[in-house]
């Protein structure tokens, strides 16, 4: 995403995920392509790039599919689908 950003490349972001790393933080290295225990996924409702060039999503998760602590998130564009 930050190369994307500084070389105006654009990137079409499609879809959000979370999960809760299976009850245990851990910190993530850059390299990872999944998430340790997604919980979660819907399409991003919106996105944007804002202050300092920081990436911002929304997505919403209905009540019934909660009930977890959130650590861990994802987004995904529409070549990683």
């Amino acid at each position: 995403m930050a190369d994307a950003i500084a070389n105006g490349t654009q990137v079409n972001l499609t879809e959000m995920a979370v999960g809760d790393a299976n009850g245990a933080h851990y910190d993530p290295d850059g390299t990872e392509t999944a998430l340790r225990n997604e919980r979660y996924r819907n399409v991003i409702e919106q996105s944007g790039v804002g202050h300092q060039h920081q990436v911002m999503t929304q997505m919403t998760i209905p009540v019934e599919h909660g009930g977890f602590f959130i650590r861990e998130a994802g987004l995904f564009d529409d070549e990683a689908i």
